[in-house]
């Protein structure tokens, strides 16, 4: 097994860790290993906004649904306005 050293630690870590040991009479490195090991066991978090939205879905695998079906697209002579026509059209009553 590797050993570690951890550096520039916090007094105040430290002696949270001791009194942890003294409580549980353990070795500092097999408490310290308690301490870390669930911790990385945790799932990483997610780098963006797609892989957030996916993983919760991740395990159930949905089915793969296929796309609707889709009418051709209009082409735009359907769009444009007739080029005859010089006043808006008004519904209703009359605005002569």
């Amino acid at each position: 097994m590797a050993n570690i050293t951890i550096r520039c630690l916090d007094d105040e870590v430290k002696r949270r860790l001791r009194v942890r040991v003294a409580e549980y009479s353990m070795a500092m490195d097999e408490e310290a290993l308690e301490i870390l090991c669930p911790f990385l066991a945790l799932p990483v978090a997610p780098k963006n906004l797609g892989q957030a939205m996916h993983m919760p879905f991740a395990k159930i695998r949905g089915e793969d649904l296929q796309p609707p079906a889709r009418w051709p697209m209009r082409g735009c002579s359907e769009l444009v306005r007739p080029r005859g026509r010089k006043r808006p059209v008004h519904f209703g009553r009359d605005r002569g």
